[in-house]
Protein backbone atom coordinates (compact mmCIF):
# COMPACT_ATOMS: atom_id res chain seq x y z
CA UNK A 1 0.00 0.00 0.00
CA UNK A 2 1.02 3.32 -0.71
CA UNK A 3 0.14 6.79 -1.66
CA UNK A 4 0.81 10.59 -3.00
CA UNK A 5 0.13 13.71 -2.01
CA UNK A 6 -2.65 14.10 0.94
CA UNK A 7 -3.69 10.81 2.26
CA UNK A 8 -4.99 10.27 5.68
CA UNK A 9 -5.05 13.74 7.20
CA UNK A 10 -5.39 16.28 9.26
CA UNK A 11 -4.48 14.29 12.38
CA UNK A 12 -2.14 13.02 15.00
CA UNK A 13 -1.39 9.29 14.34
CA UNK A 14 -0.33 8.10 17.94
CA UNK A 15 -3.58 8.62 19.41
CA UNK A 16 -5.12 6.06 17.12
CA UNK A 17 -2.56 3.45 17.68
CA UNK A 18 -0.75 4.19 14.69
CA UNK A 19 3.06 5.01 13.51
CA UNK A 20 2.26 5.18 9.90
CA UNK A 21 -0.18 7.09 7.92
CA UNK A 22 -3.40 4.33 7.06
CA UNK A 23 -2.81 5.45 3.66
CA UNK A 24 0.24 3.97 3.49
CA UNK A 25 4.09 4.58 2.65
CA UNK A 26 4.07 8.27 1.18
CA UNK A 27 5.88 8.69 -1.91
CA UNK A 28 6.84 11.94 -2.66
CA UNK A 29 10.70 11.96 -4.59
CA UNK A 30 8.99 13.47 -8.01
CA UNK A 31 8.57 16.80 -8.54
CA UNK A 32 7.20 18.69 -11.85
CA UNK A 33 6.90 22.58 -12.71
CA UNK A 34 3.80 23.15 -12.83
CA UNK A 35 1.63 26.06 -15.15
CA UNK A 36 0.13 27.96 -12.29
CA UNK A 37 1.58 28.82 -9.06
CA UNK A 38 -1.48 27.84 -6.98
CA UNK A 39 -0.97 24.05 -8.58
CA UNK A 40 1.69 22.26 -6.59
CA UNK A 41 4.72 20.99 -7.56
CA UNK A 42 4.19 17.22 -6.69
CA UNK A 43 4.17 14.72 -9.67
CA UNK A 44 1.53 12.50 -8.00
CA UNK A 45 1.73 10.08 -11.61
CA UNK A 46 5.63 10.00 -10.97
CA UNK A 47 5.29 9.01 -7.42
CA UNK A 48 2.64 6.48 -8.69
CA UNK A 49 5.13 5.27 -10.97
CA UNK A 50 8.01 4.92 -8.37
CA UNK A 51 5.73 2.67 -6.46
CA UNK A 52 4.54 0.57 -8.94
CA UNK A 53 8.38 -0.28 -9.63
CA UNK A 54 8.49 -1.23 -5.95
CA UNK A 55 5.70 -3.51 -5.82
CA UNK A 56 6.84 -7.32 -6.46
CA UNK A 57 5.63 -8.88 -9.51
CA UNK A 58 1.92 -10.83 -8.81
CA UNK A 59 1.75 -8.65 -5.61
CA UNK A 60 -1.79 -6.96 -5.07
CA UNK A 61 -1.62 -3.71 -4.35
CA UNK A 62 -3.90 -0.58 -3.24
CA UNK A 63 -2.61 2.93 -4.01
CA UNK A 64 -4.19 6.12 -2.90
CA UNK A 65 -3.21 9.34 -5.31
CA UNK A 66 -4.52 12.41 -3.02
CA UNK A 67 -4.48 15.46 -5.12
CA UNK A 68 -4.20 18.81 -3.51
CA UNK A 69 -5.90 19.90 -6.44
CA UNK A 70 -8.80 21.51 -6.57
CA UNK A 71 -8.22 23.16 -2.75
CA UNK A 72 -8.31 26.66 -2.79
CA UNK A 73 -6.49 29.22 -3.39
CA UNK A 74 -6.55 29.17 -7.40
CA UNK A 75 -4.16 31.89 -9.03
CA UNK A 76 -6.43 34.60 -10.65
CA UNK A 77 -7.06 34.80 -13.65
CA UNK A 78 -5.38 31.23 -14.79
CA UNK A 79 -8.74 30.07 -16.41
CA UNK A 80 -8.93 32.96 -18.82
CA UNK A 81 -5.52 32.55 -19.84
CA UNK A 82 -6.08 28.94 -20.99
CA UNK A 83 -8.28 30.55 -23.49
CA UNK A 84 -11.14 29.60 -21.25
CA UNK A 85 -14.58 31.46 -22.28
CA UNK A 86 -16.01 33.45 -19.33
CA UNK A 87 -19.63 33.47 -21.23
CA UNK A 88 -19.71 29.61 -21.38
CA UNK A 89 -19.20 29.22 -18.38
CA UNK A 90 -22.85 27.82 -16.28
CA UNK A 91 -22.92 29.91 -12.79
CA UNK A 92 -25.27 27.80 -10.43
CA UNK A 93 -28.29 30.15 -9.25
CA UNK A 94 -26.73 29.73 -5.71
CA UNK A 95 -24.15 32.13 -6.79
CA UNK A 96 -24.43 35.68 -8.40
CA UNK A 97 -23.39 35.84 -12.18
CA UNK A 98 -21.36 38.36 -13.26
CA UNK A 99 -17.15 38.18 -14.16
CA UNK A 100 -15.98 37.94 -10.76
CA UNK A 101 -17.41 34.56 -10.04
CA UNK A 102 -17.28 33.58 -13.54
CA UNK A 103 -13.75 34.12 -13.18
CA UNK A 104 -12.97 32.42 -10.55
CA UNK A 105 -14.96 28.90 -11.39
CA UNK A 106 -12.77 29.16 -14.87
CA UNK A 107 -10.28 29.16 -11.77
CA UNK A 108 -11.73 26.19 -10.21
CA UNK A 109 -11.78 24.23 -13.52
CA UNK A 110 -8.18 24.82 -14.20
CA UNK A 111 -6.85 22.82 -10.83
CA UNK A 112 -9.48 20.02 -12.11
CA UNK A 113 -7.79 19.50 -15.88
CA UNK A 114 -4.59 18.99 -13.73
CA UNK A 115 -6.04 16.73 -11.40
CA UNK A 116 -7.70 14.57 -14.51
CA UNK A 117 -4.26 14.96 -16.25
CA UNK A 118 -2.78 12.82 -12.95
CA UNK A 119 -5.61 10.28 -13.40
CA UNK A 120 -4.87 9.95 -17.01
CA UNK A 121 -1.48 8.91 -16.98
CA UNK A 122 -1.72 7.22 -13.62
CA UNK A 123 -4.21 4.72 -15.68
CA UNK A 124 -1.54 4.94 -18.61
CA UNK A 125 0.88 3.72 -16.36
CA UNK A 126 -1.23 0.54 -15.50
CA UNK A 127 -2.18 -0.35 -18.82
CA UNK A 128 1.74 -0.27 -19.29
CA UNK A 129 2.28 -2.75 -17.00
CA UNK A 130 -0.59 -4.62 -18.06
CA UNK A 131 -2.25 -4.07 -14.67
CA UNK A 132 -5.21 -1.73 -15.73
CA UNK A 133 -7.92 -4.15 -15.81
CA UNK A 134 -7.23 -5.95 -12.95
CA UNK A 135 -7.40 -3.26 -11.65
CA UNK A 136 -9.94 -1.41 -9.77
CA UNK A 137 -9.75 1.88 -10.39
CA UNK A 138 -11.93 4.61 -8.70
CA UNK A 139 -11.78 8.30 -9.10
CA UNK A 140 -13.67 10.52 -6.64
CA UNK A 141 -14.12 13.33 -4.13
CA UNK A 142 -14.15 13.83 -0.37
CA UNK A 143 -16.72 16.84 -1.01
CA UNK A 144 -17.95 19.27 -3.20
CA UNK A 145 -17.03 22.59 -4.71
CA UNK A 146 -14.72 24.76 -2.24
CA UNK A 147 -17.51 27.80 -3.06
CA UNK A 148 -20.28 29.23 -0.63
CA UNK A 149 -23.29 27.17 -0.07
CA UNK A 150 -21.80 24.02 -1.37
CA UNK A 151 -18.37 22.50 0.74
CA UNK A 152 -18.60 21.86 4.47
CA UNK A 153 -22.77 22.14 3.59
CA UNK A 154 -25.60 19.04 2.83
CA UNK A 155 -26.72 20.90 -0.01
CA UNK A 156 -26.44 18.72 -3.42
CA UNK A 157 -22.88 21.34 -4.11
CA UNK A 158 -21.84 20.41 -0.72
CA UNK A 159 -22.55 16.32 -0.54
CA UNK A 160 -22.87 15.27 -4.39
CA UNK A 161 -19.30 14.17 -5.83
CA UNK A 162 -18.05 12.25 -9.05
CA UNK A 163 -17.93 8.62 -8.81
CA UNK A 164 -16.10 6.73 -11.73
CA UNK A 165 -14.91 3.24 -10.85
CA UNK A 166 -13.13 1.20 -13.79
CA UNK A 167 -13.35 -2.83 -13.13
CA UNK A 168 -13.40 -4.78 -16.72
CA UNK A 169 -13.09 -8.21 -15.01
CA UNK A 170 -15.50 -7.21 -12.22
CA UNK A 171 -18.19 -4.82 -13.78
CA UNK A 172 -20.75 -6.67 -15.92
CA UNK A 173 -22.98 -4.87 -18.60
CA UNK A 174 -21.06 -1.72 -18.76
CA UNK A 175 -23.08 1.03 -20.02
CA UNK A 176 -26.04 0.46 -17.51
CA UNK A 177 -28.05 3.46 -16.67
CA UNK A 178 -28.29 2.84 -12.67
CA UNK A 179 -30.02 5.54 -10.73
CA UNK A 180 -29.14 3.55 -7.01
CA UNK A 181 -27.64 6.11 -4.58
CA UNK A 182 -24.45 5.34 -3.52
CA UNK A 183 -22.18 6.40 -0.37
CA UNK A 184 -18.67 7.02 -0.33
CA UNK A 185 -18.36 4.72 2.89
CA UNK A 186 -19.97 2.21 0.53
CA UNK A 187 -16.12 1.64 -1.15
CA UNK A 188 -15.03 -0.11 2.10
CA UNK A 189 -17.07 -3.21 2.18
CA UNK A 190 -17.14 -3.13 -1.74
CA UNK A 191 -12.94 -3.51 -1.58
CA UNK A 192 -13.10 -5.65 1.26
CA UNK A 193 -15.75 -8.19 -0.80
CA UNK A 194 -13.79 -7.60 -4.23
CA UNK A 195 -10.99 -9.39 -2.22
CA UNK A 196 -12.67 -11.98 -1.57
CA UNK A 197 -13.02 -11.47 2.51
CA UNK A 198 -16.11 -11.04 4.79
CA UNK A 199 -17.44 -8.11 5.37
CA UNK A 200 -17.30 -7.42 8.60
CA UNK A 201 -21.05 -7.16 10.11
CA UNK A 202 -20.65 -3.81 12.16
CA UNK A 203 -20.23 -1.94 9.05
CA UNK A 204 -23.13 -0.28 8.03
CA UNK A 205 -22.51 0.54 4.50
CA UNK A 206 -23.10 -1.91 2.08
CA UNK A 207 -20.78 -3.15 -0.94
CA UNK A 208 -21.69 -2.78 -4.26
CA UNK A 209 -20.65 -5.82 -5.48
CA UNK A 210 -24.08 -6.48 -6.43
CA UNK A 211 -24.79 -3.42 -8.66
CA UNK A 212 -21.05 -4.47 -10.45
CA UNK A 213 -22.83 -8.07 -10.97
CA UNK A 214 -25.76 -6.80 -12.67
CA UNK A 215 -28.54 -7.96 -10.02
CA UNK A 216 -31.35 -6.44 -9.94
CA UNK A 217 -31.74 -4.28 -6.54
CA UNK A 218 -34.32 -1.57 -5.54
CA UNK A 219 -32.88 -0.59 -1.98
CA UNK A 220 -31.04 2.29 -2.97
CA UNK A 221 -33.73 4.96 -2.99
CA UNK A 222 -32.25 7.54 -0.61
CA UNK A 223 -28.60 8.79 0.63
CA UNK A 224 -28.08 9.30 4.15
CA UNK A 225 -25.60 12.85 4.72
CA UNK A 226 -24.08 13.81 8.29
CA UNK A 227 -21.74 16.46 9.29
CA UNK A 228 -20.53 17.49 12.33
CA UNK A 229 -17.29 19.98 12.84
CA UNK A 230 -15.27 20.63 9.76
CA UNK A 231 -13.04 23.49 10.54
CA UNK A 232 -12.70 25.20 13.62
CA UNK A 233 -14.80 28.13 13.26
CA UNK A 234 -17.16 28.95 16.22
CA UNK A 235 -16.31 29.64 19.49
CA UNK A 236 -14.82 26.89 22.03
CA UNK A 237 -14.46 24.61 18.94
CA UNK A 238 -18.43 23.96 18.20
CA UNK A 239 -19.67 22.34 15.17
CA UNK A 240 -22.77 22.34 13.42
CA UNK A 241 -24.34 18.84 13.56
CA UNK A 242 -26.73 18.43 10.67
CA UNK A 243 -28.11 15.12 9.47
CA UNK A 244 -30.21 14.54 6.06
CA UNK A 245 -32.08 11.93 3.83
CA UNK A 246 -31.96 12.85 0.21
CA UNK A 247 -34.32 10.98 -2.81
CA UNK A 248 -34.94 11.66 -6.01
CA UNK A 249 -37.88 13.98 -5.04
CA UNK A 250 -36.55 15.46 -2.02
CA UNK A 251 -34.08 16.95 0.25
CA UNK A 252 -34.60 17.15 4.38
CA UNK A 253 -32.13 18.18 6.37
CA UNK A 254 -32.42 18.37 10.09
CA UNK A 255 -30.07 21.00 12.16
CA UNK A 256 -29.68 19.92 16.25
CA UNK A 257 -28.07 23.33 16.47
CA UNK A 258 -29.79 25.80 14.80
CA UNK A 259 -28.33 28.88 17.19
CA UNK A 260 -25.13 28.22 15.89
CA UNK A 261 -23.76 29.68 12.69
CA UNK A 262 -23.86 27.05 10.03
CA UNK A 263 -20.77 28.64 7.65
CA UNK A 264 -19.26 29.69 10.88
CA UNK A 265 -19.26 32.65 12.86
CA UNK A 266 -18.68 35.91 11.50
CA UNK A 267 -16.55 36.97 14.03
CA UNK A 268 -13.21 36.04 12.66
CA UNK A 269 -11.42 36.13 16.07
CA UNK A 270 -13.63 33.01 17.12
CA UNK A 271 -12.07 31.00 14.11
CA UNK A 272 -9.14 29.13 13.84
CA UNK A 273 -8.19 30.28 10.88
CA UNK A 274 -9.11 33.80 11.49
CA UNK A 275 -11.69 34.39 8.92
CA UNK A 276 -14.88 34.76 9.28
CA UNK A 277 -17.48 31.99 8.18
CA UNK A 278 -14.78 29.61 8.26
CA UNK A 279 -16.17 26.90 6.98
CA UNK A 280 -16.62 28.63 3.44
CA UNK A 281 -12.54 28.69 2.00
CA UNK A 282 -11.38 32.35 1.24
CA UNK A 283 -12.48 32.97 -2.39
CA UNK A 284 -12.95 36.35 -4.85
CA UNK A 285 -16.57 34.41 -4.91
CA UNK A 286 -17.02 34.64 -1.13
CA UNK A 287 -15.87 38.06 -0.67
CA UNK A 288 -17.66 39.39 -3.31
CA UNK A 289 -20.80 38.16 -1.79
CA UNK A 290 -19.78 39.33 1.80
CA UNK A 291 -19.45 42.81 0.45
CA UNK A 292 -22.12 43.16 -1.76
CA UNK A 293 -24.48 41.08 0.84
CA UNK A 294 -27.10 43.75 1.15
CA UNK A 295 -27.37 44.90 -2.17
CA UNK A 296 -30.28 43.81 -3.93
CA UNK A 297 -30.08 40.40 -6.02
CA UNK A 298 -27.36 39.52 -3.65
CA UNK A 299 -28.70 40.04 -0.38
CA UNK A 300 -30.60 36.62 -0.84
CA UNK A 301 -28.27 34.83 -1.72
CA UNK A 302 -25.73 36.31 0.71
CA UNK A 303 -27.75 34.94 3.24
CA UNK A 304 -28.59 31.24 2.12
CA UNK A 305 -24.62 31.22 2.04
CA UNK A 306 -23.75 32.79 5.52
CA UNK A 307 -27.08 33.03 7.27
CA UNK A 308 -28.59 30.90 9.99
CA UNK A 309 -30.92 28.45 9.41
CA UNK A 310 -33.84 26.96 11.02
CA UNK A 311 -34.06 23.39 12.66
CA UNK A 312 -35.74 21.86 9.37
CA UNK A 313 -35.07 22.38 5.90
CA UNK A 314 -36.79 20.86 2.81
CA UNK A 315 -36.34 20.90 -0.76
CA UNK A 316 -38.46 19.76 -3.60
CA UNK A 317 -35.66 18.96 -5.94
CA UNK A 318 -38.29 18.67 -8.93
CA UNK A 319 -39.47 22.56 -8.74
CA UNK A 320 -35.88 23.49 -6.85
CA UNK A 321 -33.10 21.73 -8.61
CA UNK A 322 -30.10 23.82 -6.56
CA UNK A 323 -32.50 24.07 -3.08
CA UNK A 324 -32.96 27.50 -2.73
CA UNK A 325 -36.83 27.79 -1.09
CA UNK A 326 -37.00 25.89 2.04
CA UNK A 327 -40.09 24.72 1.72
CA UNK A 328 -40.62 23.01 5.62
CA UNK A 329 -43.52 24.60 7.65
CA UNK A 330 -45.41 24.54 4.50
CA UNK A 331 -49.11 23.44 4.73
CA UNK A 332 -48.96 21.84 1.30
CA UNK A 333 -46.07 20.01 2.45
CA UNK A 334 -46.24 19.15 5.94
CA UNK A 335 -47.32 15.57 4.91
CA UNK A 336 -43.67 14.84 3.01
CA UNK A 337 -41.90 16.89 5.74
CA UNK A 338 -43.29 14.19 8.85
CA UNK A 339 -42.68 11.42 6.31
CA UNK A 340 -38.60 12.57 5.63
CA UNK A 341 -38.56 13.48 8.88
CA UNK A 342 -39.59 9.97 10.18
CA UNK A 343 -37.38 8.15 7.29
CA UNK A 344 -34.14 10.17 8.52
CA UNK A 345 -35.05 9.14 12.37
CA UNK A 346 -35.67 5.34 12.26
CA UNK A 347 -32.47 5.16 10.22
CA UNK A 348 -30.53 7.43 12.41
CA UNK A 349 -31.53 5.07 15.30
CA UNK A 350 -30.79 1.53 12.87
CA UNK A 351 -27.08 2.76 13.08
CA UNK A 352 -27.15 4.15 16.77
CA UNK A 353 -26.35 8.17 15.72
CA UNK A 354 -25.72 9.55 19.27
CA UNK A 355 -27.32 11.97 18.63
CA UNK A 356 -30.44 10.55 18.46
CA UNK A 357 -30.31 7.14 20.91
CA UNK A 358 -28.56 8.96 23.35
CA UNK A 359 -24.56 8.13 24.78
CA UNK A 360 -21.73 10.55 24.40
CA UNK A 361 -21.73 12.98 21.99
CA UNK A 362 -18.44 14.39 22.21
CA UNK A 363 -17.73 15.90 18.65
CA UNK A 364 -17.67 19.61 20.16
CA UNK A 365 -14.80 18.34 21.95
CA UNK A 366 -12.40 16.57 19.98
CA UNK A 367 -8.85 18.29 19.71
CA UNK A 368 -8.55 20.33 16.54
CA UNK A 369 -5.51 19.21 14.18
CA UNK A 370 -6.21 22.16 10.92
CA UNK A 371 -4.25 25.11 10.83
CA UNK A 372 -4.43 27.78 14.05
CA UNK A 373 -3.79 31.13 13.13
CA UNK A 374 -5.90 32.95 15.85
CA UNK A 375 -3.93 33.67 19.00
CA UNK A 376 -5.37 31.59 22.20
CA UNK A 377 -7.62 29.79 19.72
CA UNK A 378 -8.45 26.19 21.45
CA UNK A 379 -11.18 23.64 21.56
CA UNK A 380 -13.01 23.97 24.65
CA UNK A 381 -12.77 20.68 27.05
CA UNK A 382 -15.77 18.84 28.28
CA UNK A 383 -16.91 19.10 31.60
CA UNK A 384 -17.30 15.77 33.42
Amino acid sequence: TGYTGKGWSPGKLAPGGRSENPAGTPYAKRNLQPSFKAIRNTDYAGNFDDFLDAVEKETPFCFWLGTSEPHRAYENGAGKRTGKDPAKVIVPSIFPDNAIVRSDLLDYYVEIEHFDLMVQRAIASLEKRGHLDNTIVVVTSDHGMPFPRAKASLYDWGSRVPLAIRWPRGIRNPGRDVKDFVHLSDLAPTFIEAAGADVPSMMTASSLMKIFSDQNINDRDAAYIAMERHDGCREGGKGYPCRAVRTQDYLYIYNFEPGRWPSGSPDPRVCARSIPFGEIDTSPTKSFMMESRMEHGIAHLAELSFGMRPAEELYDLKKDPEQLANVAGLIEYSAIQHARRRQLFDHLKKTRDPRVVGGKVEWDHYPYYGRISTPGWKVTEKKN
